[in-house]
């Protein structure tokens, strides 16, 4: 499943992450990193295609973007973003030590 099966048509044009195949990151790292995303934007579909740029630009299916941004947020958001995502405090813990 690449990043065309989410959308027919992608919303935003260019980016590092156009045609970027988001079925090679794991489940945990999607559900967080939307919800990062979601903070910018109230649409789930531009969310993904910020989420692929990031990843694509930041190495790739290894690329640990996200686990270097949450490292550094405040724990309440952190919180509020695991309670949104739907992953479990130690799910995150054992997700962000990679």
């Amino acid at each position: 499943m690449g990043f065309k099966v989410f959308y027919e048509k992608e919303i935003l044009k260019g980016g590092k992450g156009d045609n970027f195949d988001l079925s090679d990151i794991d489940k945990t790292t999607l559900k967080l990193a939307k919800c990062v995303e979601m903070e910018h934007t109230d649409n789930p579909k531009i969310a993904l295609e910020v989420v692929a740029d990031h990843i694509k630009e930041s190495g790739g299916k290894d690329s640990r973007y996200y686990q270097k941004l949450l490292k550094y947020v405040e724990s309440d958001e952190v919180d509020s973003i695991l309670k949104k995502s739907g992953v479990s405090r130690k799910e995150f813990d054992k997700w962000i030590e990679g």
